[in-house]
């Protein structure tokens, strides 16, 4: 952390500015990964590539930035934020080094009309969800599982991959994640009794590594189990998608956004169906809700759980 008494930029690297920056804000777990990704598309030699310390950095240098950004293949908004996310950064590190001066570009910039088109918000039926589970139930047990519990729970993608052993409960049929950097408590997600026995021969084949395995999800790097990464995960389902013949944009969270339209249908009140979903209300600490009603939401998940119909 950088502290009061730093007198010079020169002393601290790009990253340990980045880190700072990351840190300082209150930010869920998938802001700081856009964030992160957002940032290297200007200092990673894959993408723009900016190789020097930030204190070189010039106008000119970010209006070839622009320029570069401006021909990307991705959506107006992922330029836009990218953008936005870079002079973020920029004016967070103007606040703490006295010794660092760079004017942003002020004119209104003009990013042309070359993009690609945004993602519409797209919705499954329940027979694509199975067309599509089914795929990945004969070729890729893991990713079957992943998106089966994205289908299930209505999670998000931040959270899915920082899901612990330790933090499911097979008798209760719940799972707990923190899926924000501020939470004080973890989220609660329910799920179905036959989904519990997939998930249960699953985490018994972890145990049978005897390994120190901490995540539900995980991949081994450098001889340490880490969380598996969720960065893939969108590009999956497009590719899916496409050799299946389902014609849709569907991302991570096109299931949270099916389940809470599937339960709607069944009659679900606005209430339950955002407490399901763990999303934000006023004046109401879902979280501690959620543990002291246990009952009366697993009998409400149940109740309007769509999926009884298609043999998961």
């Amino acid at each position: 952390m950088i502290s009061e008494e730093t007198t010079s930029i020169t002393n601290f690297s790009n990253e340990d500015l980045i880190e700072n920056y990351l840190s300082y804000y209150d930010h869920s777990i998938q802001s700081v990964k856009m964030r992160k990704t957002s940032l290297k598309t200007f200092f990673h030699k894959d993408n723009y590539g900016f190789d020097k310390h930030i204190k070189e950095l010039t106008t000119i240098e970010l209006k070839h930035y622009f320029s570069w950004l401006k021909k990307q293949p991705v959506t107006l908004n992922t330029k836009t934020n990218k953008w936005r996310i870079l002079k973020s950064f920029i004016e967070s590190v103007k606040e703490d080094f006295p010794d660092f001066y760079l004017v942003f570009p002020r004119r209104n910039l003009n990013w042309g009309n070359q993009h690609k088109k945004p993602w519409k918000k797209e919705y499954l039926t329940k027979e694509e969800l199975k067309k599509l589970l089914d795929y990945f139930k004969t070729t890729n047990y893991k990713r079957y599982l992943i998106f089966r519990v994205l289908a299930e729970t209505g999670m998000r993608k931040g959270g899915i991959t920082y899901i612990k052993l330790n933090s499911i409960d097979f008798d209760k049929r719940t799972i707990e994640v923190i899926e924000k950097n501020n939470q004080s408590l973890p989220n609660v997600y329910y799920f179905s009794k036959n989904l519990g026995i997939h998930l249960k021969m699953y985490v018994d084949q972890i145990k049978q590594m005897n390994e120190k395995v901490e995540y539900l999800f995980f991949s081994k790097f450098m001889g340490e189990y880490k969380p598996y990464s969720s960065r893939r995960f969108n590009t999956i389902l497009d590719e899916t998608c496409e050799k299946i013949g389902i014609e849709k944009n569907i991302t991570c969270h096109t299931f949270r956004r099916s389940l809470n339209n599937f339960r709607d249908r069944m009659g679900c009140d606005l209430m339950n169906r955002k407490i399901l979903l763990n999303h934000k209300i006023n004046d109401v600490n879902y979280q501690s809700y959620t543990r002291k009603d246990y009952d009366k939401f697993i009998k409400l998940y149940d109740k309007y759980y769509p999926f009884y119909d298609l043999n998961l």
